[in-house]
């Protein structure tokens, strides 16, 4: 096996071992023009499972976002990053729906932000276009997964509190101290 493995590293120059490569996902919040970025969540493959899984989510990320649309969010306005690692790789997506979304009164369409006005956002969705619905689709399924993945805090990774994680959709935000009156 190795000397097969070799032999395609020499005629094609390099080799694909899962096992060599670091595999991980990051979500930050990004806050546009003021403040520092945010860590949401973030997970470092341990097992050959978990490398699978970031292997698969990083195959429908390129696929679903090609690089002319890997940044859905407006001008001067906060976002949520998402970083997909591969060896030496990496692969950004960014969109402002996890945190305009937070209001349960706002959807994020192709198009940008708008009112629901009494629809849902799973009706006000389904007319959008295919290829945003895709992209919608991958970014939660990746949210999703890094977070059912995540350490808990204390276990070798930054602290995610649970007031700092993008809400379930249609539930607003956990309040925190800095949210008090002041």
């Amino acid at each position: 096996m190795k000397s097969l493995l070799l032999t395609l590293t020499l005629l094609i120059g390099c080799a694909f071992d899962l096992k060599a490569e670091a595999f991980s996902i990051s979500i930050t919040e990004q806050p546009g023009r003021r403040g520092a970025p945010k860590v949401l969540a973030s997970v470092e493959a341990k097992d050959d499972a978990t490398r699978k899984e970031i292997a698969a989510l990083w195959d429908e990320t390129a696929k679903v976002f090609p690089e002319n649309r890997r940044c859905l969010y407006g001008p001067d306005s906060s976002y949520v990053s998402i970083v997909i690692t591969r060896g030496n790789d990496k692969i950004t997506i960014n969109s402002w729906h996890p945190l305009f979304e937070k209001n349960p009164k706002l959807v994020v369409t192709s198009q940008g932000v708008e009112s629901l006005d009494g629809r849902t956002r799973e009706v006000v969705l389904k007319t959008d276009k295919k290829w945003y619905q895709d992209a919608r689709r991958c970014f939660d399924k990746i949210i999703d997964f890094t977070e059912s993945k995540a350490e808990p805090a204390g276990a070798g990774q930054p602290a995610t509190k649970p007031a700092d994680k993008v809400p379930a959709k249609g539930q607003p935000p956990t309040p925190t101290p800095k949210d008090a009156p002041r």
